[in-house]
């Protein structure tokens, strides 16, 4: 969920101005640069805007990285040093001001990736689900032994998994059902362990993404096909069998060219490189599938009705998300406001969810509720508001704003910054329209500050990876 350009990387002063004159933009001027377009640059990554939704609390990633929580905090979960019986976080509270790259929410615990490839996590550790950080819950974030070089990670109700940068994928917690793919039987695995290849042979590699359901787990490897493990109950394995389950890694049957994976409890989806979406499992009593069926199951992939030009999908535990590319969502399964349509009534095709009708760029879904971060800076929050998981005081049947995460006060637009070179220099990009900005340099390593011109005071602050 973030920026984008074409570039060619060059070197940046410490100082770069692009100044407006009698309120209109002037051409951008900078000592030693110029406007051209831009290519991706591989191996860095910029923050961008993420929201997460665990069974009842809610986080909300900046991009300039500070990361804000709020909702059910009984285990510690949302992170902010509470956690007692019948705790709750009304509003949401700053967790970090910096250093998170990447959030996930699991049932009762948190894990966050640190730009330095080191993950952290708070909340439950009945389970092992926060690696070995210590027994008992923790309501600050601890960070997890013999995990370096993470790129992304991801909670299961009572698992973790982490992708490595070099394709591998490592799992801990609990594994009552083999979630976690490494072979081991124990029910607990309290450490980190690296998950088996296809069929138990070496060891899962060529990874690009993950994602964790319930009691099973997937993997998207860079060819464009997935493999699943854990708990095959009712074919959320996807590999044409039910009621099974898998010790090791099992190729999805019938998808090539998927782009984008996430699981719920009992069912599966695959984003494809075409903008559709495509299902399997389910125990489809409240339309998981999105099919136009609320009951039934299925062990092998099938299209998703209505959904085309989809960028992302977020799976709750009985329902789900698709973020069109018009910045739109869709959402099907089970309701209780938790699709944001204006009603409780369970949707076995996708509806629109009201009133996010364009600017959406990022999308979670919890138990009983949904997220949303939109271009404007905003986060919304939709569906059961009993642990006060929307950061208000009342349920919602449609979005309605998270007033108390602060917003940046200008999106960054014409704007994108690539890399820090290996010696430190800033590596960056400019369209045209990239005007009315003053840029310095704060931290040759870290940060870079964006101040707009014309709102009198105003900062907003990207974060750079090296």
């Amino acid at each position: 969920m973030k920026l984008a350009a074409n570039c060619k990387s060059f070197v940046l002063p410490l100082l770069l101005c692009m100044l407006f004159c009698l309120g209109a933009p002037m051409l951008v001027c900078a000592q030693g640069s110029m406007v051209r377009n831009c290519s991706e640059i591989e191996g860095r990554r910029l923050v961008l805007p993420q929201v997460a939704a665990g069974q009842h609390h809610s986080l909300a990633l900046r991009q300039d990285g500070q990361l804000w929580g709020w909702g059910d905090n009984i285990c510690g979960q949302v992170g902010n040093g509470g956690g007692t019986v019948g705790s709750v976080q009304t509003t949401p509270a700053l967790i970090a001001d910096k250093g998170f790259l990447d959030i996930a929410a699991g049932y009762e615990h948190t894990l966050a990736l640190k730009n330095d490839g080191t993950v952290w996590g708070w909340g439950a550790n009945d389970e092992g689900q926060l690696g070995g950080v210590g027994p008992g819950n923790h309501s600050v974030p601890k960070q997890i032994p013999n995990l370096s070089g993470v790129v992304a990670v991801d909670c299961g109700e009572y698992f973790s998994m982490a992708l490595k940068n070099d394709g591998a994928v490592w799992a801990w917690g609990k594994n009552d059902y083999n979630q976690l793919g490494t072979g081991n039987p124990a029910l607990v695995s309290r450490l980190p362990q690296q998950v088996k290849g296809t069929g138990g042979s070496g060891y899962l590699n060529n990874v690009k993404a993950i994602a964790c359901g319930s009691v099973h787990s997937l993997a998207l490897i860079n060819d464009g096909t997935v493999r699943a493990w854990g708990a095959g109950s009712w074919g959320n394995l996807g590999n044409g069998e039910d009621f099974s389950e898998s010790i090791y890694p099992v190729r999805v049957s019938n998808l090539t060219g998927v782009k984008g994976i996430d699981a719920g409890r009992y069912f599966s989806l695959a984003l494809i490189n075409d903008g559709t979406v495509w299902a399997w499992g389910s125990r489809n009593w409240v339309g998981c599938l999105g099919d136009g069926g609320l009951e039934g199951y299925v062990t092998t992939p099938q299209l998703v009705r209505n959904l085309s030009k989809i960028v992302a999908v977020a799976c709750g535990t009985e329902h789900s998300l698709a973020l069109k590319d018009d910045g739109r969502i869709l959402a099907w399964g089970g309701n209780y406001g938790r699709l944001g349509d204006g009603s409780n009534i369970d949707r076995a095709i996708p509806v629109l969810t009201s009133g996010l009708y364009t600017g959406v760029i990022a999308v979670a879904a919890g138990e009983q509720h949904s997220l949303a971060w939109k271009d404007d800076d905003t986060v919304w929050a939709w569906g059961s508001n009993h642990h006060h998981q929307l950061g208000g005081d009342y349920s919602s049947q449609v979005p309605e704003p998270v007033n108390d995460v602060p917003q940046l006060t200008r999106a960054l637009t014409g704007l994108s910054i690539k890399e820090v070179g290996k010696s430190g220099e800033l590596l960056t990009c400019f369209t045209p329209e990239a005007t009315g900005y003053n840029l310095t340099l704060e931290n040759p390593v870290e940060r870079v500050k964006i101040t707009p011109v014309p709102v009198s005071g105003a900062t907003a602050v990207v974060l750079i990876l090296v």
